[in-house]
């Protein structure tokens, strides 16, 4: 029988973890300490826009392969225990890691003496380092590894499944990392071994340069714009050398979400704990947090004063497939119109009631009362509105019925955040669209 493993936290990265081992036959206890995404998990209201992971779920789930848990003393049968909490960004761009020592001082109890602590969330370089320490003043002969997360949102089971590669730092000639390495070997998955330090910066470093990636082609956008030129066949051109590639070379509104903004300002913390400046880093960042002006400053192009205008938005969450609307610049830029007393009619196939959550919460339906409707869909959404935002690349947007959608708008006004369609054939259909880093 294959050895059973312990995953911390029922969020996407740690279900997506215990789902595809489960799947590969491994039992997995599943340890989800808040109370609603625990009932949720158990009792069949489990919701993701992430459709496989869904239906993997169940079906895991009802093979009884997943265990499903809120006591955190049901893992110590399992040999290694997958640490995925979250490690949210706190203040001045410091990580927040009371979630992860919550982890280590809870779980500890409870762990085998031959036990593996893997973290795989996301902290900064040597924390590995200060949890083993903490393992070893307590007499326990836990391993730590530092095994980061390089999952999609919207993807995370098919990244889990079919990884660009893995990495794992901690003491390679220790008997579980060994056995672990031949684990994980035996499904042809890429790995790199390393040490804890290392793997730990190699997720910072790796975020930090798709972040620039996205900085650098708006910021060329912006360039192409004055200037006359197509940036989506800029991006095309210099994306066929293989040195550069064609991945996060989508001009948009910024890049956004729960990992990127919070891991650039991570990384310029802990450089500036070290006396280190990143101008870099910074730059990269002031060019994502100037891009959620774009949408504003087109609209001021054709209206001049914004008060009391009526638009239709589509999309809210951070990008298409996710239903996460943590850090989303598309919610940035909606608070920005909402600030110049625009009325708003919102649409997003899943991230509606995550946006309410979020805006109670943080009292901006109160400040903004009357000044936002939600849509049930993106027709209704139209509805005696002077213009189209599109900020989320959703699926259903791309594919939507543009003879219908001419129709519907009256305006014909679309203001296209996300580059969804030609600019010559929304010409040719009557349209007024304006698009990023691109002319009709």
């Amino acid at each position: 029988m294959k050895q059973r493993l312990g995953v911390l936290g029922g969020g996407y990265v740690g279900l997506a973890v215990a789902v595809g081992f489960a799947e590969r036959g491994f039992p997995v206890v599943l340890v989800e300490s808040s109370e609603a995404r625990f009932q949720a998990l158990t009792e069949g209201s489990f919701f993701s826009s992430e459709e496989d992971l869904v239906k993997a779920f169940e079906k895991v789930k009802e093979d009884g392969i997943i265990h499903i848990t809120n006591r955190v003393e049901d893992i110590q049968e399992v040999v290694y225990l997958f640490v995925c909490v979250g490690t949210p960004e706190g203040k001045e761009g410091k990580t927040d890691l009371r979630p992860l020592w919550a982890a280590v001082e809870q779980s500890s109890p409870y762990l085998r003496e031959d036990a593996c602590f893997i973290i795989k969330s996301t902290v900064p370089v040597g924390t590995g380092d200060q949890v083993q320490a903490w393992f070893n003043e307590k007499g326990k002969a836990v391993q730590v590894l530092s095994y980061p997360e390089f999952l999609r949102e919207g993807k995370t089971l098919e990244d889990f499944r079919q990884p660009s590669r893995i990495v794992m730092g901690g003491d390679p000639h220790h008997p579980r990392v060994k056995e672990l390495r031949h684990l994980l070997a035996e499904f042809s998955l890429p790995l790199l071994l390393t040490s804890r330090r290392d793997a730990e910066m190699i997720k910072y470093a790796a975020n930090a340069f798709l972040a620039t990636k996205i900085s650098f082609i708006n910021q060329m956008a912006q360039l192409c714009e004055v200037l006359g030129s197509d940036i989506q066949t800029v991006a095309k051109g210099i994306g066929m050398d293989p040195r550069i590639g064609q991945a996060f070379l989508a001009a948009g509104i910024g890049y956004g979400g729960p990992c990127l903004p919070k891991d650039m300002a991570s990384l310029m913390e802990q450089g500036r704990m070290q006396d280190l400046e990143m101008p870099l880093l910074a730059a990269v960042t002031r060019i994502n947090d100037d891009q959620r002006q774009w949408v504003r400053s087109q609209l001021r192009k054709q209206w001049g004063e914004l008060k009391g205008r009526f638009l239709a938005v589509w999309g809210v969450t951070f990008k298409g497939g996710s239903e996460d609307v943590r850090e989303s610049q598309a919610v940035s830029v909606l608070e920005d119109l909402l600030g110049e007393g625009v009325h708003i009619q919102l649409y997003d196939p899943f991230g509606l009631e995550p946006l309410k959550r979020q805006w109670e919460s943080r009292g901006v339906l109160e400040s903004y009362a009357g000044q936002v409707q939600w849509a049930k869909n993106c027709w209704e959404s139209l509805e005696r509105t002077e213009g189209l935002v599109i900020l989320t690349d959703w699926q259903e947007f791309k594919e939507v019925d543009l003879q219908r959608l001419k129709t519907e708008l009256p305006s014909a006004f679309i203001v296209d955040g996300r580059n969804l369609f030609y600019p010559s054939m929304m010409d040719q259909l009557g349209f007024k669209y304006v698009s990023v880093g691109r002319k009709v």
